[in-house]
């Protein structure tokens, strides 16, 4: 049993990585182009049009809009929202491609959507009998993914400092990030966005990274 263990932890490991030389750079190209897309279509496209297809949100199960489990999570509707998740977004997927193969790097991304989707689809739907309404909102996009990844090598490396300097340790970033979402949530701007999600997929990145790093 435990050499069967060991074997199926040692496969799993080499799936996920590609073993210790070929890194994930297909996965996070395809990633970073979509999110260009999508954030070239918010900008050009009616609200209407685009909304449904590009957010995680109760119109995936009512209309089977099941593309926006994989649109979503890399879409920026606003400039705004761009400058705020755009640059950790690139950072984050830079870093995680130096641990992850393109089959663990699409596995991580795509099991964050389904987890963030599927609580955005419960919050929405507990919100809606505690107001007694139908509405199509809060809504979750493009920080769930960011936020996961750079959780996710948070976890793996806590240590890590940015280009090798000690005086830009890696932490800042994530920790800074968690204060941002939680004071957010706090104060309670979640009329448009899903701001639990946000917490839930920096808690879902943390725990694959430790997951993960048993694997290293």
């Amino acid at each position: 049993m435990k050499q069967f263990y060991s074997q199926f932890h040692d496969k799993i490991g080499k799936i996920l990585t590609y073993g210790q030389i070929k890194r994930s750079r297909v996965t996070p190209a395809i990633l970073t182009i979509g999110s260009g897309v999508s954030f070239f279509a918010w900008q050009n496209y009616s609200y209407g049009s685009i909304f449904p297809h590009t957010t995680l949100s109760e119109y995936i199960p009512q209309k089977g809009y099941y593309h926006a489990l994989l649109l979503a999570p890399i879409t920026f509707q606003t400039p705004g929202h761009l400058l705020v998740y755009g640059p950790t977004m690139l950072l984050s997927f830079y870093l995680a491609s130096q641990y992850l193969g393109n089959v663990g790097f699409a596995g991580l991304y795509i099991s964050n959507a389904l987890v963030t989707a599927a609580f955005t689809i419960y919050y929405e739907r507990d919100k809606n009998r505690q107001l007694n309404v139908n509405m199509m909102s809060p809504k979750c996009m493009g920080a769930v993914t960011p936020l996961a990844f750079l959780s996710f090598v948070f976890a793996i490396n806590p240590g890590l400092n940015l280009f090798g300097m000690k005086f830009l340790p890696y932490f800042i970033i994530p920790v800074t990030m968690y204060f941002y979402e939680f004071q957010e949530y706090q104060i309670g701007y979640v009329n448009e966005l899903c701001r639990p999600a946000h917490l839930i997929s920096c808690i879902y990145g943390l725990m694959m990274g430790l997951i993960f790093k048993r694997m290293l």
